[in-house]
């Protein structure tokens, strides 16, 4: 299994990054994983050890890895720690366009969930069962500091200006309700993690304008 580097928060550079993926979603009505959003983030270490803060109880992460290789095709895109507390969430992005989570309607009233929103969320529980697998190994202990270290998930995955309000209260439901054996899985939109993740920053550290 690959090992995490480690990070330290630095509120100044963690808002400059965070500035520029602001731009990222102004200047961009749409974000291909491979094209936009994966570079963007192998380059802003800060902003992505901050999406560690959407896990319960991670407090400040401090640890970082991408492509993280749990083993044999097991491959997760990013996963950020809190080493000290034993915490980890494991992180997927998918496309970002206002039809990346719903598919259209097909003689419907209610949109279905789009393939590539279940290949994402499937992805995660793929992952959650890799680590189940070998959660008793020495080399599990050796990554993870413990066997009892615990694990979440999220997706980020579409835009929020493609979401009526009824798709946002399905979206909101399925990720406060559905659970992967115990793993709590977080779905929300690029532009709803830019939000969440500005006003976070501007309670840690008010002196910055944000």
């Amino acid at each position: 299994m690959k090992q995490f580097a480690n990070v330290s928060f630095d509120a100044a550079l963690c808002k400059k990054e965070l500035d520029a993926f602001d731009k990222l979603l102004r200047t961009r009505k749409s974000l291909a994983e491979s094209k936009h959003v994966r570079p963007f983030f192998s380059k802003s270490r800060q902003l992505s050890a901050f999406l560690g803060t959407y896990a319960l109880g991670m407090a400040r992460p401090n640890r970082l890895a991408y492509e993280f290789e749990l083993a044999g095709d097991f491959c997760a895109g990013m996963v950020v720690g809190n080493w000290e507390r034993k915490t980890f969430c494991m992180i997927e992005f998918e496309a970002g366009s206002v039809s990346s989570i719903f598919a259209p309607k097909r003689q419907r009233s209610t949109r279905e969930w789009s393939s590539r929103f279940d290949h994402g969320f499937s992805q995660l529980v793929d992952w959650f069962y890799k680590v189940d697998d070998i959660r008793k190994t020495d080399g599990f202990a050796r990554v993870f500091g413990d066997s009892s270290a615990t694990f979440c998930g999220l997706l980020v995955i579409g835009r929020s200006s493609g979401l009526s309000e009824d798709d946002r209260r399905r979206l909101r439901w399925r990720s406060q309700h559905v659970l992967k054996d115990n793993h709590a899985i977080q779905c929300i939109t690029y532009d709803q993690m830019y939000a969440d993740l500005r006003l976070l920053l501007s309670q840690i550290q008010p002196d910055l304008t944000v």
